[in-house]
């Protein structure tokens, strides 16, 4: 096998600049959902319906996706366990919180231009988080989180949308959880 030591610098610098721009890429996530005011108590809320996820206006997303969503966030925040309950219909129980979720964003993108090149075929997943007073409407905190992937080559193969719900459903239930525990 021949080492980069006997090939021409200029090529090994050339092969190092191809592959850093096939097999590079990057991945981001960003999710912050914050008390609208910090003098507010959350401790008092110890039941939270999960509405039903929904599509903002003009963003397409397969109805599966959003009844799997609002299925794997209410799994997850069940599984947190900040809450003594966790339901999908306004419980008699008072007061209690009620967690709203709209999809901005939904761009699968494709995992085959992602394998040919970083930045080509990128997918997003972007959520608007709100969590209000079940029973006044007050909002009590609210946040976005984006998932966003773009590697390139095989690493940026081998993640899709599906996942980037997935995680987006799980930082959804853990930014809700953390800010209802403090």
């Amino acid at each position: 096998m021949t080492s980069c030591r006997s090939l021409p610098l200029l090529f090994c610098l050339t092969l190092t600049a191809l592959l850093g721009l096939a097999m590079g890429g990057c991945s981001s996530t960003s999710h912050d959902i914050k008390p609208i005011d910090p003098l507010t108590d959350l401790k008092p809320y110890h039941v939270i319906q999960v509405e039903k996820v929904v599509a903002e206006e003009g963003v397409i997303v397969p109805d599966d996706v959003l009844a799997n969503s609002t299925a794997k966030i209410s799994a997850n925040l069940t599984k947190k366990g900040t809450f003594r309950a966790v339901v999908q219909n306004p419980p008699t129980e008072m007061p209690y919180a009620r967690l709203s979720v709209h999809v901005a964003q939904y761009e699968p993108g494709s995992r085959v231009a992602r394998a040919m090149l970083i930045g080509l075929g990128t997918a997003t997943f972007k959520l608007n988080v709100t969590v209000s007073d079940g029973a006044t409407g007050k909002v009590l905190a609210a946040g976005d989180l984006t998932e966003f992937w773009g590697w390139g080559g095989l690493a940026g193969a081998s993640r899709g949308i599906e996942d980037l719900v997935n995680d987006g459903c799980a930082h959804t239930a853990n930014g809700v959880s953390s800010t209802f525990a403090k």
